[in-house]
């Protein structure tokens, strides 16, 4: 099922203004600590760990996309920004190191 921008956005809006920033808050906290135990279920090879931890995945990014919408804060994408430029860095550095 995919939706447009627009149609993601609306629902966000809608859970924000239904449930309230800080249920929100705390759904995010909660969401984060079920991907943490997702991710060292499927590091650990526990069946089924591979979805699950797919599923909180996106758990946590509707929650995160629902704290940036309240706080309307465009310096959320552009450290997005900024920690993607600093990774390639970061990855360029390490290949170099790797070819002397």
């Amino acid at each position: 099922m995919i939706m447009t921008h627009d149609e993601e956005k609306k629902i966000l809006k809608d859970a924000l203004r239904v449930f309230g920033i800080d249920a929100q808050f705390d759904i995010l906290i909660e969401e984060c600590a079920e991907l943490i135990k997702a991710v060292c279920k499927y590091k650990r090879g526990t069946v089924g760990a591979y979805s699950d931890m797919f599923e909180e995945i996106a758990d946590v990014r509707i929650m995160m996309d629902q704290v940036c919408l309240y706080f309307d804060e465009p310096s959320a994408e552009l450290w997005r920004m900024k920690k993607l430029k600093r990774l390639e860095e970061r990855i360029a550095k390490c290949e170099k190191a790797g070819d002397a």
